[in-house]
């Protein structure tokens, strides 16, 4: 199993990158949190994923494309 923490800085950002992970077979783990900075004045939003690559069902991510095959940070 893979335990991965998404960290963005807007709602948007946060969708599209979940969306990439849920359409490459991810599963969420948990809630969102969002965070407010005061240091940066920026709110952080925060979703944990996990993949179970020995299920079968489960996609090649060799195929996934950038935003998941790669660490987005």
């Amino acid at each position: 199993m893979r335990y991965k923490v998404v960290e963005v800085s807007s709602l948007q950002e946060l969708e599209d990158q979940i969306n990439s992970y849920l359409a490459a077979g991810w599963d969420l783990a948990g809630g969102v949190c969002v965070v407010y900075s005061p240091s940066t004045t920026r709110w952080w939003y925060y979703q944990a994923v996990v993949l179970h690559p020995d299920e079968p069902g489960r996609p090649d991510l060799r195929h996934a494309g950038p935003n998941v095959t790669r660490e987005p940070y």
